[in-house]
């Protein structure tokens, strides 16, 4: 009982560690697709000008 305790505890813990690790890397790839938006939206601005 004990055994299967521990395991599910080291389930959990390894769980919110992906976790965390997945909303790290969202909010990587958010600010990238933002740095994108703003460098598109800029080459479009100067081709109207």
């Amino acid at each position: 009982m004990t055994d299967d305790l521990e395991e599910l505890r080291a389930r959990v813990a390894a769980a919110r560690d992906q976790l965390a690790n997945d909303v790290d890397y969202a909010q990587k790839v958010e600010l990238r697709l933002n740095d994108l938006a703003r460098i598109v939206d800029g080459s479009l601005a100067r081709q109207s000008a």
